[in-house]
């Protein structure tokens, strides 16, 4: 094997680099040394020990017709399998190989793809980076797209997720192309609090660059999940219900929300998965109290005064009782305006921290939870 120097650029093609870090300064110096030609640095990289678990692929890989050339490596001193690797691309050109392209990345480098997978005539490039803490590895996915002049990030957001398992797969729209599909999402660490497993899938329409089209969560008996996911369902409805209501046409849908924090309220099977000594009674009955806001938002003022009867029956004298009380007070002085209502249970929550800290104590994967929260 050739003798390893630091400065292994000075004879790229008998020397090998002893610093990671300094490979893309080697490649291009061994191209230059070897009249462009790509089996010399493939076999160059193999004799030096850097293409282990790697790739080298040398195609055309922005559609002009010429053949390009892709070199996924990774440290030979790293740790197998999170030892940190990178991408480098040469463009082909009639002078020979010229850097076009570097990830950089401070990960492990997985190669997922480097056709056009979004299905928009361009070339794309995509490769999946991952990090490990002490407790959980984070994946993200990157995607490039060639413009004719540079690779654009063809991502709108980050595409992350913890402990994740990444799949591109068919879209199922006409001319969408491959969609990106990431499963996991549970951290390693008990600070987290309790999690259950997301599908993300992030999609490309008509050529656009990715972004998340859908989020759905496998099963859990999570009393607490049935909550939050009722409250994203309230956020979500709140403005379409606020229009039909004002429009007269209130009850012309049949919205999520209220089907959810029914579960929360009479569904036995859902259980405590947190750390708090009271969670199911204190759940149901703010989810009790979230039916009477909804309520107030339908213009359904018989609704509200039923259910917050219900809510001094089940929970009396509990925070969300007399925060219900509170509501209920703002809300026939504000002529049943249940915006109105909220604001000034804002102001009850700010005062009485135990209405929110009740959904704020679930560790950090979870959702943050504030006074600003307790009535939308």
């Amino acid at each position: 094997a050739p003798m390893v120097e630091v400065d292994a650029l000075t004879d790229p093609l008998n020397l090998c680099p002893a610093d990671f870090a300094k490979l893309p300064a080697f490649m291009e110096a061994v191209l230059q040394a070897a009249a462009n030609d790509p089996v010399i640095l493939r076999e160059r990289l193999e004799s030096c020990g850097q293409l282990t678990g790697g790739e080298f692929l040398v195609q055309d890989l922005t559609g002009d017709g010429g053949d390009d050339l892709l070199v996924h490596y990774a440290d030979p001193a790293g740790q197998v399998p999170y030892a940190v690797g990178d991408l480098i691309l040469f463009a082909g050109s009639e002078t020979g190989f010229a850097e076009s392209f570097r990830a950089k990345a401070a990960g492990r480098v997985e190669l997922l793809a480097t056709v056009d997978i979004n299905a928009d005539g361009l070339a794309d490039l995509a490769w999946m980076e991952t990090n490990c803490g002490a407790s959980t590895c984070f994946s993200t996915v990157n995607v490039r797209s060639w413009d004719g002049t540079v690779w654009q990030d063809w991502t709108a957001g980050t595409v992350t997720m913890a402990n994740a398992e990444v799949n591109l797969l068919g879209a199922g729209d006409k001319g969408q192309g491959d969609a990106l599909v990431l499963v996991g999402g549970k951290y390693g660490s008990a600070g987290a609090g309790p999690q259950r497993q997301r599908t993300e899938t992030w999609t490309s329409v008509e050529g656009a660059p990715y972004t998340l089209a859908n989020t759905e969560y496998g099963p859990s008996d999570c009393l607490y999940f049935v909550v939050i996911d009722a409250n994203q369902a309230f956020l979500d409805e709140l403005p379409t219900l606020v229009t039909a209501t004002e429009a007269g046409a209130a009850g012309a849908t049949a919205p999520l929300t209220p089907e959810l924090y029914l579960r929360a309220v009479g569904d036995d099977s859902l259980k405590a998965c947190g750390y708090r000594e009271n969670e199911v009674d204190e759940l149901r009955a703010f989810s009790i109290f979230r039916l009477a806001v909804f309520a107030g938002y339908s213009g359904d003022a018989t609704a509200v005064s039923d259910v917050l009867g219900l809510l001094s029956s089940d929970y009396p004298d509990s925070v969300y009782d007399r925060l219900g009380q509170f509501w209920h007070t703002a809300y026939v002085a504000a002529g049943n305006d249940a915006a109105k209502a909220c604001q000034a249970a804002t102001v009850f929550a700010q005062e009485n921290s135990e209405s929110w800290e009740i959904l704020a104590d679930f560790g950090y994967a979870n959702p943050n939870f504030s006074a600003d929260d307790v009535c939308p």
